[in-house]
């Protein structure tokens, strides 16, 4: 749901990870 972040979350590592998991 990588498009769906603000670039804000995408900032944030924890989000990512669980954005890709």
């Amino acid at each position: 749901r990588l498009w769906l972040l603000t670039p804000e979350e995408r900032t944030t590592p924890a989000v990512l990870v669980r954005a890709w998991a």
